[in-house]
């Protein structure tokens, strides 16, 4: 019974789709949600990141990036 239920809930995981943790700053994305968003690897997000061209915040170990960055990225670069 319990391996029933492990697989259960791991099949869930698997088709849990990211939600953005709403805060006061408005909607957070992970570095690896915005790659599944935008369809290009992590380490083109950690670039972006480092690089300067996503601005994010870093919450004690953890990278955010806020909705509103990623549509002024978006913008920023349908414009170019």
């Amino acid at each position: 019974m319990a391996s029933g239920r492990v697989s259960v809930m791991a099949e869930h995981r698997k088709k849990r789709e990211f939600v953005p943790k709403e805060t006061v700053i408005g909607e957070l994305y992970t570095p690896k949600e915005v790659a599944q968003l935008l369809k290009v690897t992590l380490r083109t997000v950690q670039e972006w990141i480092r690089i300067g061209k996503l601005p994010a915040m870093q919450y004690g170990r953890i990278w955010r990036v806020r909705a509103d960055d990623l549509l002024k990225l978006g913008r920023e670069n349908r414009k170019a």
